[in-house]
């Protein structure tokens, strides 16, 4: 099934139904895909939706949640993916964020399924199953649970300085017109919830707020890094090993999305073909994320920190 140019002059395509490449690259990045294919075998009739195959044999990815395949054999310097990672020596440079890197990177020496990283949960995660990678790792501190440990431990003269300090911060915002109005509101609200303690409810129920409330304030949109030793440090609070992030080299064939959740067919499908990951880019709706399923894509790595 040949690689041939479409109606448009700088555009590509292999067969009938693989993704149409346009621009630098374009004739390498379909002839990509149909090496893909080949290697995993494209024969037999079947139906023709992602993840089957089409009566003439060939399979089908005609998708409308797959935006392209990029192939790192066919990136330069300069070849950058804003918020997956940076191209070096063909390969693209991202990172993993973790609270404990010593168990990633033991998988990925001893190759092991990398659709088994996240255990059940991973398969409702929002590429579905895979080691979860960015070229933003900032954005992904908030994912992590190991910073919070010092919360476990927190005395009620910390806990009172902690709430005092954030509301402090959460008006500063305001004033700074970082946050509105409302969402100062919002803000205050839960920090007098967890200040104020355990409280009685109608029925003769018992509310008892825990500190883990606060932690949304790490998020959006305070975006109050209040876990980091400098901060914690005017409360006298020790805080918790900081997360740490293994820097990858990934290699071979990714698939870019073009939303969170796709059909899972075409995920199977994808996978079926040999290719080795997936990713969205930062959007509405949509987060710097990439999915990496084949480990012997991974070509190095090493934990830096974030």
């Amino acid at each position: 099934m040949p690689v041939h140019r479409t109606s448009k002059p700088t555009c590509f395509q292999w067969g009938s139904h693989g993704a149409t490449y346009c621009g630098r690259g374009a004739a390498a990045k379909a002839a990509a895909q149909g090496r893909a294919a080949y290697a995993h075998g494209y024969r037999g009739k079947g139906r023709s939706r992602a993840g089957k195959t089409t009566e003439a044999g060939e399979t089908n990815l005609s998708h409308p949640d797959l935006a392209r395949l990029w192939d790192t054999r066919d990136l330069r310097e300069g070849d950058d993916i804003p918020g997956i990672g940076v191209v070096h020596d063909r390969a693209i440079i991202t990172y993993h964020v973790t609270d404990d890197p010593s168990r990633p990177s033991s998988a990925l020496r001893k190759r092991a399924n990398l659709l088994q990283a996240y255990g059940p949960k991973g398969a409702h995660a929002e590429l579905g199953p895979g080691l979860y990678v960015s070229g933003v790792p900032s954005y992904w501190l908030a994912r992590t649970r190991g910073k919070w440990a010092f919360l476990q431990s927190l005395s009620p003269n910390e806990l009172q300085c902690v709430t005092e300090a954030l509301a402090e911060q959460v008006r500063q915002q305001r004033d700074r017109g970082y946050i509105s109005t409302a969402e100062e509101r919002r803000g205050l609200k839960l920090i007098a919830d967890v200040a104020g303690g355990p409280r009685p409810l109608d029925g003769g129920a018992r509310w008892e707020p825990s500190p883990d409330l606060l932690c949304s304030l790490a998020n959006q949109p305070h975006n109050i890094a209040w876990w980091k030793s400098e901060w914690l440090a005017q409360c006298g609070v020790k805080a918790a090993p900081a997360p740490q992030a293994l820097e990858l080299r990934v290699v071979g064939v990714f698939a870019e999305l073009g939303r969170t959740r796709p059909d899972p067919a075409l995920l199977r499908t994808l996978r079926k073909l040999g290719v080795a990951g997936a990713f969205t880019r930062s959007g509405f709706g949509t987060a710097p994320e990439m999915v990496v399923w084949d480990p012997a894509a991974v070509v190095g790595s090493h934990v830096v920190d974030v």
